[in-house]
């Protein structure tokens, strides 16, 4: 429960969907799929009762992106469990450097390249595949 003296937050959900993450934070939800509408709306539900919060990071911020995807870039990740260190960036401020980048460059996106799978380090390589295989034997019911 939130301490109503203080102002920090309980719980963050992060996630790099922007989509999702647009819907989450807006009063209405304007989803032409209902089922879609309606999952927004229960995960919604689970933040206000967890006392959470809904933040947007990019795809290169997520620190979770090698857990989600195959191939997914691991830097993050890594850096987080050497440093145990995470900064967060305001959305807005993210999304005026983009805005400002692809003014400048006529990109629309400054995403750094990532390195290809066989030139990661053997323990980026290791990392992913004990993720995968925790999934996988994960008991999913």
């Amino acid at each position: 429960m939130k301490d109503p003296v203080s102002s920090e937050v309980q719980m963050l959900a992060m996630m790099d969907a922007k989509s999702l993450y647009d819907n989450l934070v807006r009063e209405a939800t304007g989803q032409a799929e209902k089922r879609a509408g309606l999952e927004v709306c229960v995960c919604r539900g689970s933040l206000d009762c967890m006392d959470g919060q809904a933040r947007w990071t990019p795809h290169e911020g997520n620190i979770a992106d090698c857990l989600t995807k195959v191939g997914g870039n691991s830097a993050r990740l890594h850096d987080f469990m050497r440093h145990t260190f995470l900064k967060l960036e305001r959305e807005g401020d993210v999304l005026a450097e983009r805005k400002d980048f692809g003014d400048v460059t006529g990109r629309a996106n400054p995403r750094p390249s990532k390195p290809g799978i066989s030139e990661r380090i053997p323990e980026e390589i290791d990392l992913i595949q004990m993720a995968m295989e925790s999934i996988q034997n994960a008991p999913w019911e």
